[in-house]
C-alpha cells in the first residue's frame, strides 16, 4: 500500500512538472523549461525504481514507462532547440530513437505515437526519407484507430507529415497536411480558441512565405495572432512576441518598410517586457 502511494505521489509530480515545462515553453522562458523538465526525468525514474521488482519493472507499467522516458527527452531536445544547442538537442533526439527502437508496445495508440516521436527524431537528423515512413505509418495506425472521427491526434499527424515536406521544401505538400490539420483542429474544438489551431494557421503561413505568397502568408499570422491573443489575454508571451517579429519579416518582404518597423517595434518591447 505503501509503494502504491508511493507511485501515486510520483505520478502526481509528474504531472505538475509536465504542466510546468509547457508553460514556461509557451512563455519562451525556456532555462526555466529545462529546469522542470529534467526534474520531471528524475521523478520519472524516481517512479520507475519504485516500481521495479528485482531488475523486473512491473509489466503493466513498463509501456507507459517507456513512453514517458521518450516524451520527457523529446521536450529536453525541443528546448535545447529553442536555446540554439543543437549538439545537446541531438544527443537527446538519439535517446529517443534508442528507447523506441528496443520497445515492444501492444497498444496500438503507444505504436502510433512512438513512430511519429521517431520521425521526428528522423527529421531533426536530417533523414527526411526516414521520417516520412515513420510519420505515414503513425498516420495510418491513427486512422484504422480513431476510425473516420475528426481526433486531434489525427491532426497531429498531419502537422508532423507537414513538417517533414516543408523540411524537404515539398511546400504544396506541406500545406496540404497543415490544411488537413487545421481543419480536422476546428471540427473537433469547434470555436474555442485553441493554441493548436493556432499553431496550424504558423506552419501554413510559414510555407506561404517560402513560397512568396506573402499576403496569405499575413491572412495565417494574423489569424494566428487573434486565436494567440484570445488564449492568452493581455498577457505578454513568447509566441505573441515571435508573431510579430515574423509579419515584420512578411512586410519587409513586401516593401512595407513602415508596416514592418510597427511589428518590429511591438517585437522589441514585448521581448523587453519578458
Amino acid at each position: 500500500m505503501v509503494a502504491e502511494d508511493a507511485f501515486t505521489d510520483d505520478l502526481a509530480k509528474c504531472l505538475v512538472m509536465a504542466t510546468m515545462v509547457q508553460t514556461k515553453i509557451r512563455a519562451g522562458e525556456y532555462r526555466e523549461a529545462l529546469r522542470y523538465a529534467l526534474k520531471h526525468l528524475i521523478t520519472q525514474k524516481q517512479t520507475k525504481t519504485r516500481n521495479t521488482d528485482g531488475d523486473t519493472v512491473r509489466e503493466e507499467l513498463q509501456e507507459y514507462q517507456h513512453m514517458k522516458d521518450c516524451s520527457i527527452h523529446w521536450l529536453i531536445s525541443f528546448i535545447y532547440r529553442c536555446l540554439g544547442n543543437r549538439g545537446a538537442a541531438l544527443r537527446n533526439y538519439e535517446k529517443c530513437g534508442d528507447i523506441l527502437s528496443r520497445c515492444k508496445f501492444n497498444d496500438p495508440y503507444a505504436i502510433a505515437v512512438g513512430y511519429m516521436q521517431l520521425g521526428s527524431v528522423y527529421e531533426y537528423q536530417e533523414q527526411h526519407e526516414k521520417a516520412l515512413e515513420y510519420q505515414k505509418k503513425s498516420l495510418a495506425i491513427l486512422h484504422n484507430f480513431h476510425g473516420h472521427v475528426n481526433h486531434p491526434q489525427i491532426a497531429t499527424a498531419y502537422w508532423y507529415m507537414g513538417s517533414v515536406y516543408r523540411s524537404q521544401e515539398k511546400y504544396e505538400k506541406a500545406l496540404e497536411c497543415f490544411k488537413k490539420s487545421l481543419k480536422i483542429r476546428i471540427a473537433a474544438f469547434g470555436d474555442v480558441n485553441n493554441s493548436l489551431i493556432a499553431s496550424s494557421y504558423r506552419r501554413m503561413g510559414e510555407v506561404y512565405f517560402s513560397q512568396g505568397k506573402y499576403d496569405k502568408a499575413l491572412e495565417c499570422l494574423k489569424k494566428q495572432l487573434a486565436i494567440e491573443r484570445a488564449v492568452y489575454g493581455n498577457v505578454n508571451c513568447h509566441c505573441i512576441a515571435t508573431i510579430y517579429s515574423n509579419m515584420d519579416m512578411v512586410y519587409q518582404s513586401q516593401g512595407e518598410y513602415e508596416k514592418a518597423l510597427e511589428f518590429f517595434e511591438e517585437f522589441s518591447k514585448l521581448s523587453m517586457e519578458m
